[in-house]
């Protein structure tokens, strides 16, 4: 959630419209989605953002610093938990980064030594 919301933060304008929003996602899971208007990301770099110390070069990125590894860390984990992570953009008009999570899988008790 940090590296989402820093993100949306670094890279919407003052006076911007930030959103994270919390909701069962398809097949039972839990889904966050953070949603910015800031100036979007070129289609043709969307999978490539996900790539360790990648970044967009645009004015928001010169202006906000950053080492380009926090979308990599939030692929890594979700997937890690058997998430997904992806991108929607329009240039111009914003981001919606979307995290689902898989429900919890229950496990059979573990009998221990008495």
């Amino acid at each position: 959630m940090l590296n989402l919301v820093s993100n949306a933060v670094k890279f919407t304008p003052p006076g911007g419209r930030i959103a994270v929003r919390g909701s069962r996602g398809a097949g039972g899971g839990f889904q966050i989605l953070v949603e910015d208007n800031g100036p979007g990301i070129p289609a043709e770099k969307l999978e490539a953002i996900f790539m360790p110390f990648t970044q967009v070069n645009n004015r928001y990125d010169r202006q906000a610093g950053g080492t380009g590894v926090g979308l990599a860390l939030v692929r890594g984990l979700a997937e890690l938990h058997g998430g997904d992570v992806w991108i929607e953009s329009d240039t111009g008009r914003g981001c919606r980064v979307y995290v689902v999570l898989p429900p919890a899988v229950e496990r059979e008790p573990v009998e221990t030594a008495a």
